[in-house]
């Protein structure tokens, strides 16, 4: 399991690279705005294969973590809400460990 000092960091960081992206002024009148809100924020900001990886790594620890290590990771989960906001799993057809993933996703 990676420790959640460096996880924290991970996650801190791509956070700062995906604030200009989450906060950002929508146009509601432009519709090439609106047909591309949210649709790809890792990969616009450019750490697609970085994001996917951390949150890997958080669903391990958060997985096999005891109820403090999830409240940390919960915690600083709604601290970093621009990452929160752009966390995602690849799109894969679903089996049992996927949709598992996704739960745990979810839950944090």
């Amino acid at each position: 399991m990676v420790p959640l000092a460096e996880l924290t960091r991970r996650v801190e960081q791509l956070d700062a690279k995906l604030r200009p992206i989450a906060t950002r002024p929508i146009k509601f009148d432009d519709v090439s705005a609106r047909a591309t809100i949210g649709c790809d924020p890792l990969g616009e900001a450019g750490v697609r294969a970085e994001g996917v990886a951390v949150v890997r790594d958080l669903i391990d620890a958060y997985a096999s973590g005891d109820d403090p290590v999830r409240q940390t990771i919960r915690n600083f989960m709604a601290e970093n809400t621009s990452f929160t906001w752009a966390a995602t799993l690849p799109c894969e057809t679903l089996n049992l460990e996927r949709l598992r993933n996704h739960v745990l996703l979810f839950s944090m």
